[in-house]
């Protein structure tokens, strides 16, 4: 009688719960439709996504690379020159200094201008050349360096790029209007003027103004395999 009773009960339970076992099938089944419509739902938003940054992307990157081409308007060249002149910042240029750099790049501009070093200066530095670029892998027609500083037992110095820029030079980086012109500020510390005269060949250096302490000096390269003729560096 026990085992009877025990296969009525098995039997009724197994009845009642064929119906849970449909529901939950159901409910998983339905669980799994869904958590593949989202799947594809978010890849494919993922890739039109992706698809549409990298196109905006390159767009952005093309208007960049190509500039605005428009000049900076002389009296705003002018004014800017001005006013950045007679900064009272802690560690800035002398006046000279930036009007002999100004004048390169008013001679110059718009240009490919690459800046070593961020200083008081940099704003100004990227206004005047209004209309260039500043990309890896171009032709530079203009390099300033100014940075990293050198005048303390923990700062780097200037050797690594005025070598850098001594390999672009001979590597084929030349500029589309012209020689490179290279400027080295601080040009009056011992190891910029050795460095400089190893890599960007002395013979290249002109002396375009009467020398003063912290006045940069002026290389122009040409076009290779001359490797560097400097012609001019302002020192």
């Amino acid at each position: 009688m026990k085992s009877i009773g025990s296969r009525d009960k098995l039997q009724a339970a197994a009845a009642a719960t064929g119906p849970r076992r449909v529901l939950l099938l159901v409910f998983a089944s339905c669980f799994a439709f869904a958590t593949l419509l989202t799947f594809l739902y978010t890849s494919s938003g993922f890739a039109s996504a992706a698809s549409s940054g990298s196109r905006l992307g390159s767009s952005s990157s093309s208007n960049a690379a190509a500039g605005s081409g428009a000049a900076l308007p002389l009296p705003v060249f002018d004014a800017l020159v001005h006013y950045a002149s007679f900064s009272n910042a802690t560690h800035r240029m002398t006046d000279t200094d930036i009007r002999a750099i100004s004048a390169i790049l008013r001679a110059r501009g718009p240009c490919n201008l690459l800046v070593f070093g961020l200083g008081a200066e940099s704003p100004l530095w990227l206004a005047l050349n209004h209309g260039g670029r500043t990309l890896y892998d171009v032709p530079w027609d203009v390099v300033l360096i100014d940075g990293p500083s050198g005048w303390n037992p923990n700062s780097p110095g200037r050797m690594p790029s005025i070598f850098t820029t001594a390999v672009l030079a001979r590597s084929g980086a030349t500029a589309a209007k012209g020689p490179t012109d290279v400027l080295v500020h601080d040009f009056n510390f011992e190891v910029e003027q050795v460095v400089s005269k190893e890599f960007l060949c002395d013979e290249n250096r002109r002396r375009l103004l009467r020398r003063r302490p912290g006045r940069p000096g002026h290389v122009r390269g040409e076009d290779p395999p001359q490797v560097i003729e400097t012609r001019t560096l302002i020192n």
